[in-house]
């Protein structure tokens, strides 16, 4: 019997950040394995260089079918955009993808229960978001809140970067996480 090989997923995340790993760590099965780049760097070209070396120390490529994610937060920041975009060169020339969202990881959340262009700081992103998930903490695992309305997330996600005036995602809420998911479940 032919044996499907497993699909591995490396995703670099900014310090101690659990709320992303505690999220993704949901889609890790018999058939993909999700692995994250130890790490507590906090600038987005020490989180690259980390996982670069990360990548060269366990043989991970994307020449080898390999996915990796280098997953970050604006935070409303045109500095750290355009630190992305100096680094995204080397980037893909590495088979990294970078993922960004503005202004925080939870817009990722909140696009699960609604569309919005409106530009909000974290913290009213994680207000808007406990209308939806009374409580929220970060670290805490939504996901089985979460699952069943991925596909309205994507959509939502999609829409508002289609949506991006000037060319400043830094201005608005957006979200780039969808392109993860939609390699992870499809």
């Amino acid at each position: 019997m032919n044996r499907i090989p497993c699909k591995r997923i490396l995703i670099a995340v900014e310090g101690k950040n659990k709320t992303e790993k505690t999220y993704f760590n949901n889609f890790s099965n018999r058939s993909q394995v999700i692995k994250f780049c130890s790490g507590n760097e906090t600038d987005i070209t020490g989180i690259f260089n980390n996982l670069i070396k990360y990548m060269e120390k366990n043989e991970i490529s994307d020449v080898n079918g390999d996915f990796i994610y280098l997953v970050v937060d604006l935070d409303n920041d045109h500095k750290k955009y355009a630190e992305i975009q100096k680094i995204n060169k080397k980037a893909q020339k590495s088979g990294i993808k970078l993922i960004y969202s503005n202004s925080c990881f939870e817009v990722w959340f909140l696009l699960h229960f609604q569309q919005f262009t409106a530009n909000m700081s974290s913290y009213e992103t994680i207000k808007a978001l406990d209308k939806f998930l009374p409580n929220y903490q970060k670290n805490k695992d939504f996901f089985p809140l979460l699952i069943d309305k991925t596909a309205d997330a994507i959509d939502n996600a999609k829409k508002a970067c289609q949506n991006i005036v000037d060319n400043k995602p830094f201005n608005q809420t957006i979200t780039l996480v969808f392109e993860i998911i939609e390699n992870i479940q499809y």
